[in-house]
């Protein structure tokens, strides 16, 4: 028996670390927007990337944050240096998930439940078979 979370419905992040520069051996931290609703098409029409990679130094361990909180700190960071690639790029994002932040923090809340009721049935089940 294994717990299955449900699918997440909202703008979530993941994160990865690793040597992403081909010019580097430092080991870097990798975030992941992930759109479920968009298509690769509509995400180019948006303008945004969807990978951003920060050096280990400037990564504070994000991975907790929304998707929204993510893409403000990494505006900041971005605008801090004064040039970088991504940074009209993170401003787009950021735009972009503020226009549709009511929306996404409902889908939020409701994953959050769906996961709460998942891990109950889950630890129900184990716990009658446990019984037997």
């Amino acid at each position: 028996m294994y717990f299955k979370a449900p699918e997440k419905k909202h703008i979530h992040i993941t994160r990865a670390e690793g040597q992403f520069n081909l010019l580097s051996s430092e080991k870097q931290a990798q975030y992941h927007f992930r759109f479920p609703d968009l298509t690769p098409e509509q995400m180019k029409e948006l303008g945004f990337s969807t990978w951003y990679t920060v050096d280990l130094d400037k990564d504070y361990g994000w991975e907790d944050y929304t998707a929204i909180d993510l893409a403000y700190e990494l505006k900041i960071l971005f605008d801090g240096y004064f040039l970088h690639s991504s940074k009209k790029e993170a401003h787009k994002l950021v735009e972009y998930l503020e226009s549709i932040e009511e929306e996404q923090e409902l889908l939020r809340n409701q994953y959050e439940i769906e996961y709460a009721k998942a891990k109950i049935e889950y630890w129900t089940k184990k716990l009658e078979s446990a019984s037997r």
